[in-house]
């Protein structure tokens, strides 16, 4: 991945972290929904590597080196960003389905009979959930724009070359 990408990833996970903590949301209310969000997402990240099976385009991205990182082509960078995007769109669908299983998934953990105080951690996973989803929606844009750009550039290559 792109470095401003990782720095952008950790930026957005980390701010709705804060804010789903500092706000108590919860995740329970959404996670129907992005279970479906994520659900159709993942179809479509799997669609992507089908459409390009024996395309001109994927051809001309595998022969196309990235700017960014010279020692792989575009095609391989595309590769990379949809893994990761699957990696997270995986982790979500599980907390999403676990969450629509038992809507409060940590009922109060006890430790030698004593409640955890200094964390509440159904508060904390909730906002991991929703740190871990909003990341999806940020790959969702992220791959997006990649392939409108990869396109772009194939293009004009394409257009280079007649």
């Amino acid at each position: 991945m792109y470095k401003q990408h990782i720095i952008a990833c950790y930026v957005v996970g980390v701010s709705v972290f804060l804010c789903s903590y500092c706000f108590n949301f919860s995740y329970a209310c959404i996670a129907s929904d992005a279970l479906t969000l994520v659900s159709i997402v993942l179809a479509v990240y799997i669609a992507v590597p089908s459409a390009l099976l024996g395309s001109t385009y994927s051809r001309i991205l595998k022969k196309s080196k990235d700017n960014k990182i010279p020692t792989q082509s575009l095609l391989g960078t595309l590769k990379k960003y949809l893994w990761k995007a699957c990696s997270f769109g995986v982790t979500t669908l599980i907390i999403s389905s676990y969450y629509i299983v038992r809507p409060h998934p940590l009922a109060p953990i006890m430790l030698n009979n004593k409640y955890i105080e200094s964390i509440d951690l159904e508060r904390f996973f909730s906002s991991a959930s929703l740190c871990i989803f909003s990341i999806n929606i940020f790959f969702l844009w992220l791959i997006t724009r990649l392939l409108l750009v990869f396109l772009f550039n194939a293009a004009s290559n394409l257009d280079e070359k007649q």
